[in-house]
C-alpha cells in the first residue's frame, strides 16, 4: 500500500511539471508570434492580387522603397483598388494590372490651368477590358529582350539620341546602355525610339497567350486618371508632386537653374527607379512624371473633334503622341490630358521611355 501511494505521488508529481511546462510552451510561442507579427507591420510585409507576396521595406518620410531583390513595395492603404488582378509575363517577369472595361471622359475643360487646344472637346470614351504595365519598361527588362532577341536599337545603328545640356541637341553615344546620367537596373530604359518599344512589344507576343503593344491615347489616359477626372491622379494642386511623381523640381533646380519648376522636392535630378513614388488609384506607378511614354497612336491636333476616327501609326514619318511628361517636365505637362509629340517614330531622346498594354489572344 505504502508503494502504491508512492507511485501515485511520483505521476502526480510528473504531471504538474508536465503541465508547467506545457504553459511555458504556450507563453514562449505567443511572445514570438507578437514579435514576429510586430516585425511584419513594420517591415510591411505586403500581399497583393491573388495572394502573391512581395517583400520590402518602406521608408515612409521620402516615399521610396528600398528593396534590391524585387521591384518596389505597394503601400495598399496609398490607393483605393486592394483587389489588384495582376498578370506577369513569363519571358521578363514584368507585371501587368488588369484595367476593366469602363467609360470616362477624355480631354481636359477650358478652364483647366495648363490647358492646350489639342486637349479638348472633352468627351465621352468607352474602353473594353486590357492589361497596362504597372510599372514603366526597365533597363533590365529592356536588356532580357535585346539578348535574346539580338535587336539593335536605332540609336545603336545610327549613333546618337537627343540630349539636353543647357538645349536639346543630338549627340554621338548615347543610346540605352548609356543614358548620359546614372542609371540602374530598375531605371525605366530611355534613349529609345517608337520602332524600339514595338520591337519588343512584337518579341513578347511571339509564343505567349497575351498580345503586346503601345497603348492608345485612350488607354492611356484612363489608366493615368484611375477614375478621377481632377488635372492629375493625385488631384489638381502641383506642388504635392514630388509626392506620386520625378519631376523638374528644386532637386533638378540645382543643376538646371532657369527651369521653371514644381514647388516641391522629389530628390531625383534625371530618372528615378520606377516605383519610388506613390501609385495612382489604380495601383500604377510612373503615370506622371520620370519618362515620357510613346501611345500607337499618330498625333492630330483636331483628333478629338474627330472622336470615331482611328488615328493609329502607320509610317516612319507619322507624327507620334507621347504622354505623362518626364523628370524634364514643368507643371502643365505633369497632367493626364497633357498631349506632346514627336516628329517620326525613330526619334528618341533621354527622356523618352514607354509602357505596353496587353490582351488576352
Amino acid at each position: 500500500m505504502k508503494n502504491f501511494l508512492l507511485q501515485k505521488k511520483s505521476q502526480n508529481t510528473l504531471r504538474f511539471f508536465l503541465i508547467v511546462f506545457l504553459l511555458f510552451l504556450i507563453l514562449f510561442s505567443n511572445t514570438i508570434f507578437r514579435k514576429k507579427k510586430n516585425w511584419l507591420n513594420e517591415n510591411e510585409k505586403l500581399i497583393i492580387s491573388e495572394n502573391k507576396k512581395i517583400e520590402g521595406q518602406v521608408n515612409k518620410n521620402n516615399f521610396k522603397y528600398e528593396n534590391k531583390k524585387s521591384k518596389p513595395q505597394i503601400n495598399q492603404n496609398s490607393f483605393k483598388t486592394n483587389n489588384l488582378q495582376i498578370y506577369i509575363e513569363k519571358n521578363t517577369a514584368m507585371k501587368f494590372i488588369k484595367i476593366s472595361s469602363g467609360c470616362f471622359y477624355m480631354g481636359s475643360p477650358n478652364d483647366e490651368t495648363g490647358r492646350n487646344q489639342d486637349e479638348g472637346p472633352v468627351h465621352k470614351k468607352c474602353l473594353e477590358d486590357y492589361y497596362i504595365g504597372q510599372y514603366e519598361v526597365t533597363v533590365n527588362e529592356f536588356s532580357l529582350f535585346i539578348k535574346e532577341s539580338g535587336y539593335i536599337t536605332e540609336a545603336e545603328k545610327e549613333g546618337y539620341s537627343w540630349i539636353y545640356k543647357g538645349k536639346w541637341k543630338k549627340a554621338k553615344g548615347y543610346n540605352w546602355k548609356n543614358a548620359g546620367y546614372d542609371q540602374d537596373s530598375n531605371h525605366p530604359v530611355v534613349n529609345v525610339s517608337y520602332n524600339d518599344a514595338c520591337a519588343m512589344a512584337n518579341w513578347m507576343s511571339k509564343n505567349n497567350s497575351h498580345k503586346f503593344e503601345l497603348p492608345s491615347e485612350s488607354q492611356w489616359e484612363y489608366a493615368c486618371r484611375a477614375g478621377n477626372q481632377s488635372s492629375r491622379f493625385w488631384g489638381d494642386d502641383p506642388n504635392i508632386a514630388c509626392k506620386y511623381s520625378n519631376v523638374a523640381d528644386s532637386s533638378a533646380k540645382k543643376k538646371f537653374l532657369a527651369w521653371s519648376i514644381h514647388l516641391c522636392e522629389d530628390n531625383y535630378i534625371f530618372t528615378a527607379p520606377v516605383g519610388t513614388f506613390l501609385p495612382n488609384d489604380f495601383g500604377i506607378f510612373d503615370m506622371l512624371g520620370n519618362v515620357w511614354e510613346f501611345c500607337n497612336d499618330k498625333y492630330d491636333i483636331n483628333a478629338y473633334y474627330q472622336k470615331n476616327k482611328k488615328f493609329r501609326v502607320y509610317t516612319k514619318n507619322t507624327k507620334v503622341v507621347i504622354r505623362g511628361g518626364s523628370w524634364y517636365s514643368r507643371m502643365e505637362y505633369i497632367r493626364c490630358a497633357s498631349r506632346d509629340n514627336l516628329r517620326n517614330t525613330k526619334r528618341r531622346g533621354f527622356d523618352l521611355g514607354f509602357r505596353l498594354v496587353s490582351y488576352i489572344k
